[in-house]
């Protein structure tokens, strides 16, 4: 077998939940001894000697359709795992007529690829039966709910507080940009007057310095796994009040480490944490400042925590992928 995972053309330089995704995959079938490569949308390569060329990400649908356009041309087997969600209300919200309407052309492309697609992977019944609504596709799709990696537990901490001068604070970890909504969340904390820690790239810096107009808002940057070890593990909570996430790999992340979550109804947080998180209307500010009043005031215990680890371990989410490719080239 072999497998070209195929990326967005700025992978070197992305953090984003999707390039987790694939490294997790890349490392896996290198353990297996299965010949894999990532290829960046802007690179070339020859997508015909692979078996197996799989997609990701359909919301930003031009490097995947750049991807798809080429390996379209082979008789590999294309995957899609859409990482799906329907972005318009949130385009609306924020009166972007521009955006509204290149996500309305886009939706043939997208329809294209799921429907040329030899196997489409879900990471949630939620996202499944959003493809089917949205594009009349049922047939050839499996739900892999996404997993996590803790491992960590036997390495010391380090104080949280001395090296940063922080105590007592909301983190929130993912790309600094509107779609999060992190500029709410820092009006928020700053009303309950708690320290909040926003860690990832920033996508936009602009959202950024208005974020940091809020004097409870401190900016870390991009932070390695044991960093972020640390800082879930000193938290009062993780907050992740995003207009359009499907599931949130920091948020699981999060409560494996046993904070107390808050996390968007939008999308498919209930299928994944159940009445273990609290949740909240991202379009709504006393829904958001609710959430995060009671989560910072709520005890944690080990219960989303223990969940998380019995059921979404990342081994299993890496095996199921690869069933699912054994299904394509038996």
């Amino acid at each position: 077998m072999k497998v070209l995972l195929c990326a967005r053309s700025d992978y070197a330089n992305s953090n984003s939940g999707d390039m987790d995704i694939i490294f997790k995959i890349y490392n896996f079938l290198k353990e297996r001894n299965i010949e894999v490569q990532i290829c960046g949308a802007s690179e070339e390569v020859d997508y015909g000697k692979f078996d197996i060329v799989h997609l990701f990400d359909v919301k930003n649908i031009f490097d995947t359709y750049t991807h798809f356009k080429r390996a379209s041309n082979y008789k590999c087997n294309i995957v899609v795992s859409p990482m799906y969600f329907n972005m318009s209300r949130f385009f609306e919200y924020t009166n972007n007529t521009s955006r509204v309407n290149s996500w309305n052309n886009c939706k043939a492309y997208r329809e294209l690829i799921l429907k040329k697609s030899k196997l489409i992977i879900c990471n949630s019944n939620y996202e499944r039966e959003l493809i089917a609504k949205d594009f009349g596709i049922g047939g050839k799709v499996i739900t892999v709910h996404n997993g996590v990696m803790v491992n960590y537990e036997d390495i010391p901490l380090y104080d949280f507080k001395s090296r940063y001068g922080i105590d007592k604070y909301v983190l929130c970890v993912g790309r600094i940009c509107e779609c999060k909504n992190q500029l709410t969340l820092s009006k928020v904390c700053n009303e309950l007057k708690i320290n909040l820690v926003l860690v990832g790239t920033a996508m936009d810096e602009e959202y950024l310095k208005a974020c940091l107009k809020y004097k409870t808002t401190n900016y870390l940057g991009f932070m390695k796994e044991y960093d972020l070890y640390n800082a879930y593990t000193f938290a009062k909570a993780h907050v992740l009040t995003s207009f359009s996430e499907v599931t949130s790999l920091s948020s699981l992340k999060a409560g494996a480490q046993g904070c107390n979550i808050v996390v968007s109804e939008e999308g498919a947080s209930r299928e994944y944490f159940n009445d273990m998180a609290l949740y909240c209307n991202p379009y709504d500010y006393d829904s958001i400042k609710a959430a995060v009043k009671k989560a910072i005031t709520t005890k944690k215990n080990d219960k989303l925590k223990n969940y998380i680890r019995d059921n979404y371990k990342v081994d299993k989410m890496l095996e199921e992928i690869y069933k699912g490719y054994l299904l394509l080239t038996k």
